[in-house]
């Protein structure tokens, strides 16, 4: 056993005494701030305080609570295998029982956790504790199996990580780590690493412990199951990965691995180029369903094809699974159907139409012109032959194109005199009968030739103003409005004609 194990094994050893002298005795409970407990400065219970809802995340299976009077020990498997797969139903409590003697069978509990890949057993007595805690072996069906056995502190217990030296062991952290809050279990240091793993009584982790009489911060001990992403095992991590001892041997042997891709299972690593299940097949468009066709492409050695081959024997071999991929699905499929039978129907009416044609063709043959009216027309048409003719016949043409363009201005002049002059009477005549229309709607444009028309009412000259009325009085006349309104009754109109009054 080594110091380690002495050492967890007398700690667990001291607790199964104290809960053995404590399980008679029955104290009656104080209240913690009663002054006639002897602990006045105990502190007062705290209010229950709210707590965000947990983060979900992957934890590992609590194992199975043991008795608190038994010793837990866990085996871990030296090799790399699946403990699940290693033994069958019955088989594992059977190669355990025959290690440790028929006799021991009843005072011992096995309890494997696949999930883990480990062994925990709980026993009471002190030779099954010093026959698994060993590097031992055990036989199976399909083979023997190297295990090593170490002690698990259970009860009110709790872990935490510091960074320590390099050059620390764990022998030497017992003298250099000290919680002076508590009582510090063990000290176990991680390998070749920095990092050490704290064991302290109780369920509450510690802010800081002295580290060479030095403040060191404690974080939180996370437990994790090691994988390794090489061969896609439990076990062993990945740089440990193919170094995986005997029983008989304290130091690690190396032998080959395997990889194998949990993509895949194949024969590579995970994050392998290689690997033809880690890449998604993009999806290629599919077949146009509108628009003009496209018009195949020519072939390189200008041979036209064959009727009876078409355009899709010279596409590559995956072009019909790319199809197959891309075809749609849902609304997508039901409107592309809709639009394949309207194009059906199309082509299908364009067939009876063409079918028709050729009918009426073949009943009523044309008949081709007679070899006298071919004659006439090459005779009417004269191809020149020779070069001096050919510049001779368009020195001519020139000439006459010349002269169609030389009365062409005189020609586009009276083409737009004769538009004008059609324009002019066109709006002319228009306004003329617009104009004579609103005045016939409008009389009030017309001036009043009558005389005016006496209504017996007073008229607004007919204002008296102080000077005036002591004239009146005097003459025995008549205001000088009346005078005005008698003059302007008496006047005789002015003669009006159609052009206005006249002068």
């Amino acid at each position: 056993m080594s110091a380690e194990q002495a050492d967890i094994f007398q700690l667990v050893e001291g607790r199964r005494r104290r809960r053995k002298n404590t399980k008679g005795e029955s104290t009656p409970k104080t209240p913690l701030n009663n002054p006639a407990s002897g602990d006045a400065c105990a502190p007062s219970p705290k209010p229950p305080q709210k707590t965000s809802p947990p983060v979900s995340k992957w934890t590992p299976k609590p194992t199975v609570r043991m008795n608190p009077d038994d010793y837990v020990i866990v085996l871990k498997p030296r090799i790399t295998v699946a403990l699940k797969i290693a033994f069958q139903q019955g088989e594992l409590g059977a190669a355990i029982s025959q290690l440790i003697g028929k006799q021991h069978m009843n005072a011992i509990t096995i309890s494997p956790n696949w999930e883990q890949n480990i062994i925990v057993c709980g026993t009471q007595s002190h030779e099954v504790v010093q026959k698994l805690l060993t590097d031992f072996q055990i036989h199976t069906s399909k083979g023997p199996l190297p295990l090593h056995g170490h002690l698990k502190l259970t009860g009110d217990v709790c872990r935490g990580v510091i960074s320590v030296h390099n050059l620390e062991t764990s022998a030497s952290l017992k003298r250099s780590v000290q919680w002076r809050g508590g009582e510090l279990v063990y000290a176990r240091k991680l390998g070749n690493s920095n990092v050490a793993v704290l064991t302290f009584a109780g369920r509450n982790v510690p802010r800081y412990v002295h580290y060479n009489a030095e403040l060191t911060p404690v974080r939180e001990y996370k437990k994790t199951v090691p994988a390794c992403h090489r061969c896609a095992t439990l076990g062993h991590r990945w740089g440990l990965c193919g170094q995986n001892g005997g029983a008989d041997t304290e130091e690690m042997i190396p032998h080959e691995c395997d990889p194998m891709c949990i993509v895949c299972r194949g024969p590579h690593l995970t994050s392998s180029r290689e690997c033809t299940g880690k890449f998604i097949k993009l999806q290629q468009p599919g077949p146009r369903t509108s628009g003009s066709p496209t018009k195949p492409k020519r072939q390189p050695t200008g041979k036209a094809p064959t009727p009876g081959k078409t355009a899709t024997a010279t596409l590559p071999s995956g072009a019909a699974e790319s199809r197959a991929l891309s075809a749609p699905s849902g609304g997508a499929a039901r409107d592309q159907d809709k639009e394949l039978r309207r194009e059906l129907a199309l082509l299908r009416a364009q067939n009876e139409k063409l079918a028709s044609e050729l009918h009426s063709l073949r009943t009523h043959p044309i008949t081709p012109p007679s070899s006298s009216e071919e004659e006439e027309y090459i005779t009417d048409r004269e191809i020149p032959t020779t070069a001096e003719s050919r510049v001779v016949a368009l020195k001519t043409q020139v000439t006459a194109i010349e002269t169609q363009l030389a009365d062409l201005p005189q020609i586009i002049h009276d083409t737009i005199a004769r538009q004008v002059e059609i324009v002019i009477t066109q709006v002319t005549q228009a306004v003329t009968h617009i104009i004579q229309k609103w005045i016939q709607d409008n009389p009030r444009v017309l001036k009043r030739v009558g005389p005016i028309t006496d209504v017996n009412r007073t008229s607004k000259f007919n204002r008296v103003t102080p000077d005036e009325s002591d004239f009146t009085e005097d003459s025995g006349t008549s205001a000088p409005g009346a005078s005005r309104l008698g003059s302007l009754n008496n006047a005789t109109p002015p003669s009006v004609s159609d052009h206005g009054p006249q002068p």
